[in-house]
C-alpha cells in the first residue's frame, strides 16, 4: 500500500471514529436532556405557561421592569413567583419510574398532566459567557408534571419526546410540588387590595352604615395638618389627636385579602344587603381606592362563650373593589388597624 492510499485510509478512519464519537455524544446529550429538568438560571427565565386537561391556563409573564405578570392582565404575586422559580431551580431526579409502574403513571399523566413551557433570554452567540450577542427569547423547556408517589415524598414528570417518566424531588424537602404549578389564573394573581405610604395618602374617608356617627372623614393639608370631620353631621372636629392621625395613615400598606370570591354562589346575595363600610382613599393625584364591606354570615349553630347564637363571622369580611368589580374575602386581623371610628381621633379617646 503506498503513501497515498495509507493517508486516504487513516483520513476515512478518523473521519469515521469522530463521526461515531459525535453521535454518541449527541445521543447522550440529548438523552441527558430528556431528564434535565432543573433550570439553572432562573434570572435568565422571562416567561412559563401553564395549562391542564381542564382548560385552565396561565401565561406568567416578567416586563422589561423584572415585574410579573399574569396573562398579561394582572400583578402576579410576587412570594408565588420566587416559590415556582425556587422549585424550577432545585428540581432534581430520583429514579425514573419503575416498569412494573410506567404505563399507569403515563396513563394518569395524560389524564391529570399539567403542561409547563419555560421561556429563557438566551444569545445566539456565547463565546465562554463573555461575548454574547443577538439576545431573543426562546422556548427552553417543555415538561409535564403529573401526580405525586405513594409516599408523598416525589411527583411524576415526563419531559416532552421522552418514553420514560421520572420521579422528582428536591433535595431537603419531604413533599411534592404538583400543587406549585397551579395553571388556574387566581392562584398567581397579587392579592394587594390598598397599597399607600403616608406620603401618597390625600384623605380617608370611612361610613358606618350600622353607626353613622363613627363615620368620618380625614384630609391631610401638609405632613402634620389634618381636618377631621364627622360625615354623620358634616362637622369639623376641633383639635384632634394628631400623633393618632398621623400614625393611623401610616398604616395603609401592604392590606392583603385572603381570596378571590368572583365565583362564589353566595356572592349577589351578599351585594343585595346592607353594606358594613364604604372606604374611600384618595391619594395626592386624585385616584381613588374604594371599597365598599359586607357582613359575612356565621357557621349554622355556631354560638359564643355564654352560648348565644352568632350572627356574623368575627374574623372575615366580605369586601368589594367598586373599581375593578373584584369580589374578595378579608380578615378582621388585617384591616382592623384601618377600620377606626371617628371618637377614635378625638383627644379624650383612649388607645
Amino acid at each position: 500500500m503506498n503513501r497515498t492510499k495509507l493517508f486516504i485510509w487513516i483520513t476515512f478512519s478518523l473521519l469515521a471514529i469522530a463521526a461515531l464519537l459525535l453521535i454518541h455524544q449527541s445521543k447522550s446529550s440529548f438523552e441527558e436532556e430528556l431528564k434535565n429538568f432543573a433550570v439553572n438560571d432562573t434570572s435568565s427565565v422571562t416567561k412559563i405557561f401553564m395549562a391542564d386537561k381542564a382548560g385552565h391556563q396561565v401565561i406568567l409573564s416578567k416586563n422589561y421592569s423584572s415585574l410579573w405578570t399574569v396573562n398579561n392582565k394582572y400583578k402576579a404575586n410576587p412570594a408565588n413567583i420566587i416559590i415556582l422559580l425556587t422549585t424550577m431551580m432545585h428540581l432534581d431526579v430520583n429514579a425514573p419510574v419503575s416498569s412494573a409502574m410506567h404505563n399507569n403513571v403515563l396513563t394518569r399523566m395524560a389524564a391529570i398532566g399539567i403542561k409547563i413551557e419555560i421561556y429563557q433570554e438566551v444569545y445566539r452567540i456565547n463565546l465562554f459567557n463573555k461575548i454574547k450577542l443577538f439576545k431573543h427569547e426562546k422556548l427552553t423547556k417543555t415538561y409535564y408534571v403529573g401526580d405525586n408517589t405513594q409516599d408523598m415524598l416525589g411527583t411524576y414528570m415526563l419531559m416532552e419526546n421522552a418514553e420514560t417518566p421520572f420521579i422528582i424531588q428536591i433535595p431537603g424537602f419531604n413533599g411534592y410540588l404538583t400543587t406549585r404549578y397551579s395553571p388556574k389564573e387566581n392562584d398567581w394573581r397579587d392579592h394587594t387590595l390598598i397599597d399607600y405610604s403616608f406620603n401618597q395618602i390625600k384623605s380617608v374617608e370611612i361610613k358606618y352604615f350600622e353607626q353613622p356617627e363613627k363615620s368620618f372623614k380625614i384630609t391631610k393639608e401638609s405632613k402634620n395638618n389634618f381636618i377631621l370631620a364627622s360625615l354623620s353631621d358634616n362637622q369639623i372636629i376641633n383639635n384632634p389627636d394628631t400623633l393618632k392621625i398621623w400614625e393611623y395613615l401610616t398604616s395603609f400598606n401592604h392590606l392583603m385579602f385572603e381570596s378571590f370570591l368572583n365565583d362564589f354562589k353566595g356572592k349577589y346575595s351578599a351585594l343585595k344587603t346592607q353594606p358594613f363600610h364604604h372606604i374611600v382613599i384618595t391619594d395626592i393625584q386624585g385616584k381613588k381606592t374604594d371599597i365598599t364591606t359586607f357582613h359575612k354570615k356565621a357557621m349554622p349553630g355556631e354560638t359564643d362563650f355564654d352560648g348565644k347564637p352568632i350572627i356574623f363571622d368575627r374574623d372575615r369580611l366580605f369586601a368589594l373593589d367598586n373599581n375593578s368589580k373584584e369580589f374578595v374575602l378579608i380578615q378582621f386581623f388585617v384591616f382592623d388597624r384601618i377600620l377606626r371610628q371617628a371618637d377614635y381621633f378625638k383627644r379624650s379617646a383612649k388607645l
